[in-house]
C-alpha cells in the first residue's frame, strides 16, 4: 500500500525530470477509457445472469403449473327446478367427465339418456356440440399433466359444456294447446273436456271464472246442503288457470265438498305438471249423468199424486228433481307427454279416483227439514236484505255470472242508479241492453209478479 500511494509522485517527478508535462492527465483519461470498457462489459454479464434468472423462474413457474389439481375443478348448472353438476369423478390418473344429475353417470351416458328430450333445434345443437365439447376435455385430460395453459383451457371447456347444458334442460317452446268439448245436456249442463294436448301455451282458448247462467244452475243456484249452507257452486271441468272458459260447456253444478275434492286433488295436479313445471299433458274430465239414489223426503213427494201437492210440496219436488239433473261424478283420464321425434306421446299415467256429487238429501222450504228463503223483490240500489249479502241477491238476476255481479256492485260503491238508462252508460262489463230487458221483464219464480226494482228494499221470504 506505501509503495502504492508513492507511485504517482514519483511519475510526476520524473515527467518533470524529462520535460513531460501534463502526464497526469494523459493516465487519467487512459484509465477512464479503460474502466467504460469494463462497466459495458459488467452491463452486458448482468443482462446474461438476468436472462439466466428469467428463464428459470419460467421453468419453475411451468413446474408450479402441473401440480395444478384440474381434477378437482367443477361447474354448477341451474335452470328452473333442475340442477346438475359438472365435475372429474376420481383422481388426476383416474379421472372421468361425470355429471351428477340423480344419479351422477359419465358424460356419454347423461347425453345419451337426454337425447330423446331434445326437441328444439336449439337442443338438438346444444346437444351435439356438448358431445364434441366433452370429448375434447377427455382428451385433454387423458395426459393427467397438465400445465397452468391447458387447465385454463379445460376450465374454458367446462364452462362452455355448461351453458350447453343449460340449453338442454331449458324447456323449449311447448306445443300449442289442442281442447274440445262434449255436447251439452238438455238443461245446458257441460259433459266432457277434453285436452288431447295441454300446455302453458292455450292455443288460443281463454280462461275464465264463470260467465254463464245455463238453466241447469238457475234451478239449484240457491238451493241449501243438509246442513242447511250454499249446496252447489258452479263447477269447471278444465280449470280456467289451464284456458277452461267459464261457458256452460264446460262447467256443471257440483256440491262444494265435490268441488273441493276436485280442486285439491288432479285439478292442483294438472297445474303443477303444465304451469310450474312446464309439462306437456293428456286431460281429459267426463261429467258423468245418471239416476242418483233417492231419499226418504223424495220417496215421500213421488210417492203422492201431483193432485195432492200443496205448493210448498211442488216447490219441493221441482228442486228435489232438479238436484237429480246433476252429474253423478266427474271421471278423468290423464297423462304426461313426450316428444318423440316431434310427436307427442304418452309417457306417464296420472290416476285419481272419480270425485262424487252426492246430492242433498232433505227436502228444501216449508214442510222439509232444511228451511230455505225465496227472494221476494230485488232492489238494485239496495240489495242487501235479511241474513243474505248483496252478491246472493244480485246473482238471481238472469245471465249475470259472478263477475258481471261483482263489477255492478263496485259501480254501486261509487254512487247509485237512476235508471236502466244510466246502467248501460256506466259500461259495466258484460251488461248489455238486452241483458237490461230481460232483468227489467224478470218475475219471482213460479209467479207472475215482478222481481226487479231501482229502489224500496229487497225482500226475502
Amino acid at each position: 500500500n506505501a509503495m502504492a500511494r508513492t507511485i504517482p509522485v514519483i511519475i510526476s517527478f520524473l515527467a518533470r525530470l524529462l520535460g513531460l508535462g501534463g502526464i497526469s492527465e494523459k493516465i487519467r483519461s487512459f484509465i477512464e477509457g479503460i474502466r467504460e470498457r469494463v462497466d459495458k462489459a459488467i452491463d452486458k454479464l448482468i443482462e446474461k445472469v438476468m436472462a439466466g434468472i428469467k428463464k428459470a423462474v419460467g421453468v419453475g413457474k411451468a413446474a408450479v403449473a402441473s401440480v395444478v389439481e384440474w381434477w378437482k375443478k367443477e361447474k354448477k348448472v341451474k335452470v328452473g327446478e333442475k340442477t346438475a353438476l359438472i365435475y372429474f369423478e376420481g383422481t388426476e390418473e383416474t379421472a372421468r367427465l361425470t355429471i351428477k344429475a340423480s344419479p351422477s353417470q359419465n358424460y356419454t351416458d347423461y347425453l345419451a339418456g337426454i337425447a330423446s328430450k331434445m326437441s328444439s333445434p336449439d337442443q338438438k345443437k346444444a346437444h351435439a356440440e356438448a358431445t364434441a365439447v366433452g370429448k375434447r376435455i377427455e382428451s385433454k385430460i387423458s395426459s393427467h399433466n397438465l400445465t397452468k395453459g391447458e387447465t385454463d383451457a379445460l376450465v374454458v371447456d367446462l364452462n362452455r359444456f355448461g351453458e350447453l347444458l343449460e340449453i338442454m334442460l331449458g324447456a323449449a317452446a311447448p306445443p300449442p294447446s289442442i281442447i274440445n268439448y262434449g255436447a251439452v245436456t238438455a238443461e245446458q249442463g257441460g259433459t266432457r273436456a277434453e285436452a288431447k294436448v295441454l300446455s302453458q301455451d292455450s292455443g288460443g282458448s281463454k280462461g275464465s271464472e264463470p260467465a254463464d247462467d245455463p238453466p241447469i244452475w238457475q234451478a239449484v243456484q240457491h238451493r241449501k246442503s243438509d246442513d242447511n249452507k250454499r249446496a252447489y257452486v258452479q263447477g269447471h271441468l278444465l280449470n280456467h288457470n289451464v284456458h277452461g272458459p267459464g261457458k256452460r260447456f264446460n262447467m256443471a253444478p257440483i256440491t262444494y265438498t265435490a268441488n273441493a275434492e276436485h280442486k285439491n286433488g288432479i285439478e292442483e295436479e294438472i297445474k303443477k305438471r303444465v304451469l310450474v313445471q312446464n309439462e306437456v299433458a293428456y286431460y281429459k274430465i267426463t261429467a258423468v249423468y245418471g239416476t242418483h239414489p233417492t231419499s226418504p223426503d223424495y220417496t215421500k213427494l213421488t210417492s203422492k199424486a201431483a193432485s195432492t201437492l200443496t205448493p210448498d210440496e211442488q216447490i219441493q219436488l221441482r228442486a228435489m228433481e232438479a238436484d237429480r239433473k246433476l252429474p253423478l261424478r266427474f271421471e278423468f283420464d290423464a297423462h304426461t307427454l313426450k316428444n318423440d321425434n316431434g310427436k307427442w306421446i304418452e309417457d306417464k299415467k296420472i290416476s285419481y279416483a272419480p270425485v262424487e256429487n252426492e246430492i242433498p238429501k232433505k227436502a228444501p222450504g216449508p214442510g222439509g227439514t232444511v228451511h230455505v228463503e225465496r227472494l221476494e223483490r230485488l232492489s238494485i240500489n239496495n240489495p242487501v236484505g235479511g241474513s243474505h249479502t248483496a252478491e246472493e241477491a244480485l246473482l238471481h238476476l238472469e245471465n249475470i255470472g259472478g263477475v258481471r255481479a261483482a263489477a255492478l256492485l263496485a259501480e254501486l260503491t261509487k254512487r247509485k242508479f237512476t235508471s236502466w238508462t244510466e246502467v248501460v252508460a256506466r259500461k259495466i262489463p258484460g251488461v248489455t241492453d238486452d241483458l237490461i230487458e230481460k232483468w227489467q221483464d224478470q218475475t219471482v219464480p213460479g209467479t207472475s209478479q215482478r222481481l226487479v226494482y231501482f229502489h224500496g228494499e229487497t225482500i226475502w221470504k
